[in-house]
């Protein structure tokens, strides 16, 4: 560490190695996310145009599958992801109450609420 690197940890700055670290972890991280949250878009639109009939529309999420696969061959959406996907979609679907998702936990107190409304 350098004198100055030291004089500025005394009055409270970190370490420029430690926001270079920062600044490094933030990018990767914003990077994993967006791979992440594409695959988990692509699962779900396949699972919509499926559900809707839309085989048009299956078949171009099939090409943005193949897209996705080659761009990320490391993270491959597989036939298997995309049958385990379409059965966790089908189970959410079932405990939805028009349209909403409700907890397990919480879906005595709610449907209370709901029975209010009818």
């Amino acid at each position: 560490m350098s004198q100055g690197e030291l004089a500025a940890q005394m009055f409270g700055f970190p370490p420029a190695e430690y926001i270079k670290t920062q600044e490094k972890n933030a990018i990767v991280k914003n990077i994993d996310s967006r791979i992440t949250k594409q695959r988990s878009t692509l699962t779900k639109k396949y699972y919509v145009a499926k559900r809707l009939g839309d085989f048009d529309l299956v078949s171009d999420i099939i090409d943005d599958i193949e897209k996705f696969n080659l761009k990320h061959p490391t993270n491959k959406i597989s036939p298997k992801n995309i049958r385990d996907s379409l059965k966790r979609h089908a189970e959410t679907t079932k405990k939805m109450y028009d349209g909403i998702y409700l907890n397990d936990a919480n879906s005595v107190e709610l449907q209370r609420i709901i029975d209010m409304f009818e």
